[in-house]
């Protein structure tokens, strides 16, 4: 997993990643997260090798938060979690489909707080981003994302999976024991 911290305050910057890498490796997820003080840094390593996610500050002095998400918003899938001492901006951010919003807080231990929050929702809204690899005779090899499928049912000796659009299933031969063990061991691979 890749992530990046942009804050155009280095002090914060360098606090931020340290009290993110700890959280995430308490989750025992691998993740390499690096820092940007400008968001044209940020957007030149995004365009060659996409982050998954990016802790945003709002207020920088080139490009704004906000302005970041909304050029992020049309060039594909990176999760934003917007962290600035703004607390009245919480609403404006909604706009951009924010995954949360971390307020600064003078006290390390209610940001602490508030960041074991949302390390958590983000490490399972990137587990549903998950592709997976299908096969049957019949339809072949398909890749789907965890979060389209609905449910699993098993059947004889067949795994069918059901897909969010209600129509589309592939059967696959497994027995439900062995896929559940193996989707539990790839939850910390994301």
């Amino acid at each position: 997993m890749r992530i990046a911290v942009c804050d155009d305050n280095a002090v914060f910057l360098q606090f931020f990643k340290s009290m993110l890498a700890n959280e995430l490796e308490s989750r025992s997820v691998k993740a390499e997260i690096e820092t940007f003080t400008k968001a044209e840094s940020f957007f030149y390593c995004h365009g060659k090798k996409p982050f998954s996610a990016i802790f945003l500050d709002l207020d920088m002095p080139e490009m704004t938060g906000f302005e970041v998400a909304r050029q992020l918003g049309q060039n594909g899938n990176c999760f934003v979690i917007f962290v600035t001492s703004h607390q009245e901006l919480v609403y404006d951010s909604f706009n951009f489909r924010p995954l949360n919003f971390i307020c600064k807080d003078p006290d390390a231990d209610v940001m602490k707080d508030r960041l074991h929050m949302v390390a958590g929702q983000l490490t399972d809204a990137l587990k549903q981003e998950k592709t997976v690899v299908l096969e049957n005779r019949e339809q072949g090899r398909i890749s789907v994302k965890l979060r389209d499928v609905t449910y699993i049912e098993s059947n004889s000796h067949s795994i069918i999976y059901h897909f969010a659009n209600n129509k589309d299933t592939i059967a696959v031969r497994d027995s439900i024991g062995e896929i559940e063990e193996a989707y539990r061991q790839s939850e910390i691979c994301i």
